[in-house]
């Protein structure tokens, strides 16, 4: 039987082989059959048809299946969709080779001798499956480079400072309000490390990190930083591990927020609480803070304090 009779006929054989294959390589994706088969059965169609084609020689089309155009469409879908899914590029890869393999086999076992035209026919498979792969990781390709500009516009476009540091603490990624915060472009800031910066040395404390690392768990914080134009702003940061498939930390996240305003805002409303409007002198109520601080520490360690009474005419007009 031609190759391209045996896969129309046993269509059905070769997708249940092809679950169980699939399902193996995506394993860790909880993929249904439906998920596992798209658009293989319409590849696989498009095939027989381009192997039915005449040829000549040792011609060979340049598109996938010009007699069968959805065939280029499935492959590209079938690219775009298991990047959508969260496969990688190696699973796209291994998924055609599964395919490759399942098909060649099923037909050589049917087969009682192997004749030339055999050969031809498997050649031309071979060809197509390669075609196929092609188009599938081109869209594949496509898609994470479209994520890629996605997520780079969001993270450019955030007025908070974002990075992401390799694990000896060099910058692998720095966004526009980083470089602005450090007065360098972010190619400079890319491959140094915080203490190259002109940051403060607790900025990017190494302990942290390493905690982060350690444990696999977020790790927050405060930091005053002087920015380039010489203004304090206060930050509130998260360093957050970034874990790769098998669970282990390949690199650390980022991500600082200014609190400058609020913490001017905190200070704003604790000196009108403990100040005087008028005097500018401390109230009663840090007069008693502060009274009872002292009374608890002379109780705790013995030491004696001293309280005044001072009168003072005429502190008011």
């Amino acid at each position: 039987m031609k190759l391209s009779d045996f896969i129309r006929t046993h269509m059905e054989v070769i997708l249940q082989v092809w679950d169980h294959d699939a399902e193996s390589i995506l394993s860790n994706h909880g993929l249904s059959d439906e998920e596992l088969r798209d658009h293989v059965k319409q590849i696989l169609l498009g095939i027989t048809v381009e192997l039915e084609r005449p040829v000549t020689g040792h011609e060979r089309s340049a598109l996938f299946n010009p007699a069968h155009p959805d065939s280029i469409v499935s492959a590209r879908i079938h690219g775009m969709e298991r990047h959508n899914l969260g496969a990688d590029i190696v699973h796209v890869t291994s998924e055609f080779g599964a395919l490759r393999q399942t098909v060649a086999q099923l037909w050589l076992n049917s087969l009682t001798s192997v004749e030339p035209t055999d050969i031809v026919d498997l050649n031309r498979f071979n060809g197509q499956i390669d075609e196929a792969l092609s188009q599938s990781v081109q869209r594949y390709v496509q898609e994470q480079q479209k994520k890629g500009r996605l997520f780079e516009t969001m993270l450019s476009s955030l007025p908070d400072p974002c990075y992401i540091l390799n694990l000896d603490g060099t910058f692998i990624y720095a966004n526009k309000a980083m470089a602005k915060l450090c007065d360098l472009s972010a190619d400079q800031i890319r491959g140094k490390c915080f203490c190259e910066l002109p940051l403060p040395a607790h900025y990017n404390d190494r302990k942290q990190l390493e905690n982060v690392i350690r444990r696999k768990e977020q790790s927050r914080g405060e930091v005053e930083v002087r920015s380039a134009l010489g203004q304090n702003r206060f930050f509130e940061y998260v360093y957050a591990p970034v874990l790769d498939e098998k669970g282990q930390v390949e690199a650390v996240s980022g991500i600082n927020h200014d609190i400058t305003f609020r913490k001017q805002s905190e200070a704003k409303t604790w000196r009108h609480a403990n100040y005087d409007l008028l005097t500018n002198v401390p109230n009663r109520r840090l007069f008693l803070d502060r009274l009872d601080q002292h009374t608890s520490h002379s109780k705790r360690t013995g030491a004696p304090f001293a309280l005044l009474f001072i009168d003072l005419d005429n502190f008011k007009p």
